[in-house]
């Protein structure tokens, strides 16, 4: 296996006209992470010195995965969603309908997953896994009819409300339980939305190569475009992850620039004044991330079986 790259870069301080580089803020070594990636085939877990530590076969395209706090990963693989345990057992699955795409897997707190089955008609469900019962389903409309460029990762908010990135239709839409329509939040080519505890929303720009975030009344705050970060060209801006630093974790899937696959780090920190503070390079063992999700938390399994 390659060794992977990390860069951990110096935040330029000015004093006086003069450039002094001041020390990189913490992690120290990297993060331990889940990922997974459309077009790479595998979950894989890799701790904060770079090594892949556990890998599981994501049986499809994989947009979507999250580390549960019992070591289970849940994962979409386009033709449905499975959870498995540290030793790789399959204890959960959910396969869609013929002529269905599922690229978000949401776990939720009362042991439901979230799912958006692309389709026609397109629906949101929520499935119970002790059961397999679907226990609620919204049939979310769409003129969008080629399947695969209707929706991609959605999220339940705190409050209940569903965030639906309309990835064909340059919009995310909040909707409530019933499936009205809440507010509506303007986009380029959507891919993933979330709602932090200030109440924002962090929303990734997809193939438009951005990311923003907008406050509570829709005004954006803070937005990276493509070429505002040196050596991490904005590609096809995937899952966002807000630390409790305050610093965005940035999955950077390259798949539609060929020109500059394979030649930049797939996934990096960023503070809110745009400076780098760590990046992670390594194509060989990880290939194409879509997903990646942070867990430097005291829970977080640290040798989990292969």
């Amino acid at each position: 296996m390659t060794c992977p790259s990390f860069r951990l870069l110096p935040v330029l301080l000015l004093l006086g006209g003069v450039a002094i580089a001041a020390e990189p803020t913490p992690p120290a070594k990297g993060h331990r992470f889940l990922s997974c990636g459309h077009g790479n085939g595998e979950l894989t877990i890799t701790d904060a010195e770079g090594k892949v530590i556990w890998t599981q076969p994501t049986n499809g395209q994989s947009n979507d995965c999250t580390w549960l706090a019992n070591g289970n990963v849940v994962w979409a693989r386009t033709s449905g969603a499975s959870e498995v345990t540290p030793d790789h057992k399959i204890v959960w699955k959910y396969d869609g309908p013929k002529g269905t795409e599922i690229h978000s897997a949401q776990p939720l707190e009362d042991g439901r997953v979230l799912l958006m089955q692309c389709g026609i008609p397109a629906k949101l469900l929520e499935i119970d896994r002790a059961t397999n019962a679907i226990v609620k389903e919204l049939v979310i409309p769409t003129p969008v009819t080629n399947v695969h460029n209707q929706f991609r990762i959605i999220r339940k908010t705190p409050a209940g409300t569903y965030l639906v990135p309309h990835l064909g239709e340059k919009k995310v839409v909040e909707y409530n339980p019933d499936g009205s329509v809440l507010r509506t939040f303007p986009a380029e080519k959507p891919f993933y939305a979330i709602r932090l505890p200030d109440g924002h929303t962090l929303i990734s720009e997809g193939d438009s190569h951005a990311f923003k975030e907008v406050d509570t009344e829709g005004k954006e705050v803070f937005r990276v475009n493509e070429k505002d970060l040196p050596g991490n060209q904005l590609l096809y801006v995937t899952s966002l992850q807000r630390l409790a630093n305050g610093n965005t974790v940035v999955a950077n899937w390259p798949g539609h620039n060929k020109a500059l696959n394979g030649k930049q780090p797939q996934v990096f920190e960023l503070t809110p004044n745009k400076q780098i503070v760590w990046s992670f390079q390594d194509w060989k063992g990880h290939g194409m991330m879509s997903s990646v999700q942070v867990l430097d938390t005291p829970d977080v399994i640290t040798r989990p079986a292969r």
